[in-house]
């Protein structure tokens, strides 16, 4: 099957980022690699990562599902994000979804979701915590883990999409560089009509430059995790870039929203334009630091308080 031009960007992407996003090495790491979480499809794997040195005392969790613009993107390509939060003291979990154009929504969150659930099943054997449970991801997988949020928390979500009764429940969420409302997302203007393509892919669907065939959906009211946030929300931090070639806007609009409830965050930005889409995984620009700094005294807090002080 001919791939569409979306596909091969973020399959560039994939490929040509990685040396870059991954380089940074921490001590005393260790991982347990591709464990099987569902026999739906091959692809349903998680990783492990925790520290060497840890004792068998419950340890906090992170969950983490990269970015890919929901076309790409997997825990292979976020080795060096997986092993900063365990450098923390967390164990982290990197988990697989299933793709599109092959999947439309909602497949990617039933799968993201499946492996919530499975975490009760691996939680003696690698000391989880699931009372100190973050749930995290970067761009597509920023959507994928505020969208998890919404679904452990509200049974109508839960009942849009058909999913079963959450075995965890997060106490935050970490997102970096996310998308939370498809319409404006899909609908920007991104160059070689890119949004457009992506949302075309990812809901199976022909949109207008609008993106008005949403509507039309049957599952309408619950494409947007951002619509999901009241006052029941969890404390998060996340990141956006004000340039962001990708995700425009979409910081802005989840710090709006967050607001509105009064719900607690933190919140990094950057202004220039090289610390574009996904700016943090590159470690080394003062940017990045800043981003990583701020991810790192939200999780200590996180674990050690379970809510954030206002």
């Amino acid at each position: 099957m001919k791939k569409n031009r979306a596909e091969v960007l973020f399959k560039l992407v994939d490929v040509l980022m990685t040396p870059f996003q991954n380089f940074r090495r921490y001590k005393k790491i260790a991982s347990v690699r591709n464990i099987q979480y569902s026999d739906i499809d091959k692809r349903l794997k998680l990783d492990v990562y925790f520290r060497k040195d840890s004792d068998d005392s419950p340890k906090p969790v992170i969950v983490y599902f990269a970015g890919g613009g929901f076309i790409g993107g997997s825990k292979d390509y976020r080795k060096s994000a997986l092993r900063f939060f365990a450098s923390l003291g967390y164990v982290s979990i990197g988990i697989n979804h299933r793709l599109s154009p092959q999947c439309i929504f909602p497949t990617h969150i039933i799968d993201c979701y499946t492996g919530l659930n499975f975490l009760p099943e691996i939680a003696e054997r690698f000391h989880l915590d699931l009372n100190r449970l973050i749930i995290a991801g970067d761009s597509s997988g920023g959507y994928f883990a505020s969208y998890c949020v919404g679904a452990c928390l509200k049974q109508d979500v839960r009942d849009a999409i058909g999913l079963v009764e959450p075995k965890v429940k997060p106490i935050g969420c970490v997102c970096w560089c996310g998308a939370y409302d498809v319409h404006k997302l899909f609908a920007a203007k991104v160059a070689f009509d890119l949004a457009r393509i992506t949302g075309e892919s990812y809901f199976g669907i022909k949109l207008d430059k609008y993106c008005s065939g949403l509507k039309t959906l049957d599952k309408a009211g619950y494409l947007s995790p951002i619509d999901f946030i009241d006052e029941s929300w969890v404390p998060m931090y996340f990141n956006y870039s004000v340039k962001d070639l990708f995700c425009r806007g979409q910081g802005e609009l989840l710090e709006e929203r967050l607001k509105k409830y009064n719900v607690p965050y933190r919140c990094t930005f950057a202004k220039n334009f090289f610390a574009n889409h996904d700016y943090q995984l590159f470690a080394l620009s003062f940017h990045s630091k800043a981003a990583l700094n701020d991810t790192a005294d939200f999780l200590r807090v996180m674990a050690e308080k379970g809510k954030l002080d206002d």
